[in-house]
């Protein structure tokens, strides 16, 4: 008798948890790790890219652990995914060096990125940002050398610069938008070649930085000199 009254209750209730739809997988963050994982920033950043075409419903990100010696980039530049942030362990033991000359990160068309803890030292530019891409910029040092452009960015009014130090770059910044956000950065080079260059632009969005010894033949407003 007791087992007829166990399975007239089981049953039906077998029978309801069958029809009742799995639950939505959740996402995972996913941290992909350079050098513990991959070698090179490249490999780490084609790997995450790849990673989340096949599980869309995880994120993905690379952290960059400090080298004994700056990491290179391919030929051509390091190239960002969209959706991937790019992240250093420690912005003053984590470089990156272009080599000399070139581009030493890419973000071309590309939405969902930041790029940030890094020295980037030694190279023509620092990163290249165009093509309605939405790049974060943050916590970064750039010395890319006093004839070489550390930040440009071309149609990508939805980025942002901010919380950075320039030190001895030819120019600091290069935008061709005004909703480019400039914000917390130092400008810094005795040489007096700190620069943010813009032709024909509004100082909209430069704001709360600090110049050193002057930044283009004016001061922008929200800013301060030493």
């Amino acid at each position: 008798m007791r087992l007829k009254y166990i399975l007239l209750f089981t049953v039906p209730f077998i029978l309801l948890t069958a029809l009742i739809p799995s639950r939505t997988v959740l996402a995972a963050p996913i941290v992909v790790n350079v050098p513990g994982e991959h070698s090179t920033i490249d490999a780490a950043i084609k790997y995450a890219a790849d990673q989340l075409v096949l599980h869309p419903e995880n994120s993905y990100s690379v952290l960059v652990e400090p080298n004994s010696e700056a990491y290179t980039v391919p030929t051509g530049g390091l190239v960002l995914q969209s959706n991937i942030p790019v992240r250093g362990r420690e912005t003053a033991r984590t470089f990156i060096t272009g080599g000399g000359s070139g581009t030493a990160v890419i973000a071309t068309g590309v939405t969902g990125v930041s790029f940030q803890n890094f020295t980037v030292i030694n190279a023509g530019t620092g990163i290249h940002v165009s093509g309605n891409s939405a790049v974060t910029i943050a916590n970064n040092v750039f010395s890319v050398g006093t004839t070489g452009t550390a930040v440009i960015i071309q149609d990508s009014g939805s980025s942002s610069v901010i919380n950075n130090t320039f030190y001895q770059n030819g120019i600091a910044v290069q935008r061709n938008t005004d909703t480019v956000a400039i914000t917390n950065n130092i400008f810094y080079n005795s040489t007096n070649t700190v620069k943010i260059v813009q032709t024909g632009l509004t100082e909209n969005n430069i704001s709360y930085n600090l110049f050193y010894p002057q930044v283009n033949a004016a001061e922008p407003k929200g800013t301060s000199t030493l």
